[in-house]
């Protein structure tokens, strides 16, 4: 990811059917540990049609907003986790947590906008 730019994240998930999926919480913390600040949390739901997180071809696309960009220190990782949620179970499949990059931009968040 690039920072200073509105752009997205498509996650799939290897072993679970989409459409099993009832519930999907997704948290992006700068360090991998539960004591870091939650960043930016998301979040879809198959019974919400204006869940922020969009079901396309069974992949969910997470939104990243310029603004969410900024949030995030440049040139290092940061993490996301998931948790979800299936149909007709209280279970909860297990899943990794994720490292991301975000680049760096020479756009002070000001000039993002121009």
């Amino acid at each position: 990811m690039k920072g200073g730019l509105n752009q997205s994240i498509g996650v799939t998930f290897d072993s679970i059917d989409a459409s099993d999926i009832r519930k999907v919480k997704f948290i992006f913390r700068q360090v991998k540990n539960m004591n870091g600040a939650i960043k930016k949390e998301e979040e879809y739901d198959a019974s919400d049609e204006s869940s922020s997180v969009e079901l396309i071809d069974g992949m969910f696309i997470v939104p990243f907003s310029l603004e969410d960009s900024y949030l995030f220190r440049q040139n290092t990782p940061f993490y996301m986790d998931t948790k979800i949620f299936l149909n007709d179970t209280d279970n909860n499949p297990e899943t990794e947590i994720v490292e991301l990059y975000m680049n760096q931009t020479l756009f002070r968040k000001e000039e993002a906008y121009e």
